[in-house]
């Protein structure tokens, strides 16, 4: 591959004058990697002359044609061509479909990782099993907290969705006003979450939104989902109801979810044995960070 190498501040204006040229005045680039039309490989990249922002660095799992195949990534050769460029990475959540592709991505375009707590701990455990990847800074964002990132400014909204600390992002560009909404849940008895992401999603609505973003499985199906507390209920039902051992499963990062496992055995007497590679680290990184 040939990559183009800056190696002067002279030539790192020149490719901000050219990309000014190819830019209309006042506009943002946006470059999906994947994750649009399919499941997974969760890749978006928001650029202006300041630089590049990668939103997400997912992955996929290969179907049954990918024989030997553990993990599907986006194809990044236009990132890592444009790598002197690149300012950060902003993680909404931490599902396999949003972070599994981060640790062959970041050793050929390294920069700092910014992502919710949890998301940060889910990160720290996969780099551990690659031990190549290069030491980059990580920083926590939280909800109401902006931040700035070369001509973007974000600011973070705590959504609900199957894992917890999860976030949308809206994101103040030269173009206007970018809503990512991420992967989430309009859950009106949440489990976990103290604010409703509601009020300040209507705040950017009435402020004037350029460009939504907005992605959310099922949402073609009449009805709605049914709330967390709602499968916390009948988990304790379940539980209550049933004598001798319980076989359960669930996604390994659903930490509400576990949670909810974890009080009804306290409730009715039970011992829990976590069984599962996945979920043993998930709740081993949970509880180390206080989400269990």
């Amino acid at each position: 591959m040939n990559v183009d190498t800056i190696r002067t501040a002279g030539e790192l204006q020149e490719r901000k004058e050219t990309l000014e040229r190819e830019l209309p005045p006042g506009a943002v680039a946006l470059t999906f990697l994947g994750g649009v039309g399919e499941f997974g490989k969760n890749m978006l990249l928001l650029e202006d002359p300041s630089g590049i922002v990668v939103v997400d660095c997912g992955q996929a799992f290969p179907d049954d044609l990918l024989l030997g195949v553990d993990s599907v990534i986006p194809e990044t050769s236009y990132l890592e061509a444009h790598a002197d460029r690149l300012l950060a990475y902003v993680f909404t959540h931490g599902h396999e479909d949003h972070i599994g592709a981060l640790p062959y991505i970041l050793p050929r375009a390294p920069a700092p990782v910014y992502a919710s707590r949890l998301t940060l701990g889910f990160i720290d455990g996969k780099l551990r099993e690659f031990p190549e990847t290069p030491e980059v800074e990580r920083v926590e964002i939280k909800g109401g907290r902006s931040f700035a990132l070369g001509g973007f400014e974000f600011e973070p909204v705590a959504v609900s969705h199957s894992t917890a600390d999860s976030l949308a992002l809206a994101v103040s560009t030269r173009a206007g006003l970018i809503l990512h909404t991420g992967d989430f849940k309009l859950d009106p008895t949440p489990v976990g979450r103290r604010r409703d992401p509601l009020p300040r999603l209507r705040h950017f609505g009435k402020k004037g939104v350029r460009l939504l973003l907005s992605d959310s499985t099922n949402a073609e199906l009449p009805g709605r989902s049914p709330s967390e507390a709602a499968a916390r209920q009948g988990i304790f039902e379940a539980f209550r109801g049933t004598r001798g051992r319980i076989i359960l499963t669930t996604f390994a990062s659903h930490i509400h979810r576990i949670q909810g496992v974890i009080d009804a055995c306290e409730e009715t007497g039970r011992s829990l044995v976590v069984s599962g590679r996945a979920v043993e680290r998930t709740v081993r990184i949970a509880r180390e960070l206080g989400y269990l």
